[in-house]
């Protein structure tokens, strides 16, 4: 056997090493055969794993000279191919390979568990320290949730006051949390809802008069939702001789069919009054 430099080893890439791993794998169907067989596996089988060494050596430097990946795969390919279907059974071979690529997806499967078993441990475990340094106070994880791209987690807080659930979403590397998210179908619903209940009370003749900066306007803009603008009036600035001039005293004030309805109003108040569904 003659001896070979580092470049050598460099220029033939995994070729060697996928040959002795074959081998290997060979010799260990063999061996299994040979107990089914009861221990009857020739000499020749034995020293399969050597010839195979034997051949990586010689096809090494063949392939070195080669500048084609492509060129390389099919020279390891073919070798891998005789040799199988010199020394195993059809039947071997395709079992050696469908055992091959299950452990394959078998460890790939692995080290991706573990690699998310560590990220959400640090995400958590950040998000723990930042609310534990907020509230100068105890913190408990009682529960973490995986929410696609977001982890859940639900906190208690041990307040002077007592303890707190605190519902809080922290991206999978830890970087973003958030106390108030929304799902994005969930809060489409509600939109779609909210705009045809505000097209429906403004095809009614329904107005709202009220200031922008009015507490109890705000709250009743707020009740209404998004498309509450729709059906507001400003009185303030000048507007104000106008809603003066229509009687509007209090505010926030609904007016529909020339009748005035002063008050926070609710959802299944303007229902009532309306006909209009939410």
């Amino acid at each position: 056997m003659t001896a070979r430099t580092k470049t050598d080893v460099r220029e033939e890439g995994m070729t060697p090493t996928i040959l002795t791993s074959a081998g290997t794998c060979i010799l260990f169907a063999h061996s299994i055969r040979g107990i089914k067989r009861g221990w009857e596996m020739r000499r020749e089988k034995a020293e399969i794993g050597h010839e195979l060494l034997m051949l990586s050596l010689e096809t090494s430097k063949k392939e070195s000279r080669s500048r084609r990946p492509r060129r390389r795969f099919i020279t390891t390919f073919h070798i891998l191919l005789y040799m199988g279907k010199k020394y195993l059974g059809r039947k071997d071979v395709i079992y050696l390979l469908i055992i091959s690529i299950l452990m394959v997806f078998f460890i790939l499967s692995h080290i991706q568990n573990f690699m998310e078993s560590k990220s959400k441990e640090e995400s958590v475990e950040k998000l723990k320290n930042l609310y534990r340094m907020l509230t100068e106070r105890g913190v408990e994880v009682l529960n973490v949730k995986d929410e696609g791209n977001l982890y859940r987690v639900i906190l208690r807080l041990k307040l002077d006051t007592g303890d707190v659930l605190k519902d809080v979403y922290v991206t999978k590397d830890g970087k973003f949390f958030s106390e108030n998210i929304m799902n994005i179908t969930n809060f489409e619903k509600t939109l779609i809802r909210q705009k045809n209940f505000t097209e429906c009370l403004k095809s009614k003749g329904v107005l709202i008069f009220g200031q922008k900066n009015e507490p109890n306007t705000m709250q009743q803009l707020l009740i209404l939702g998004n498309y509450a603008n729709k059906i507001f009036v400003d009185c303030s600035g000048a507007n104000l001789q106008i809603c003066q001039h229509l009687g509007i005293e209090t505010i926030p004030t609904i007016l529909y069919n020339n009748m005035n309805y002063t008050g926070v109003k609710s959802i299944a108040w303007f229902e009532t009054l309306t006909g209009c569904r939410y």
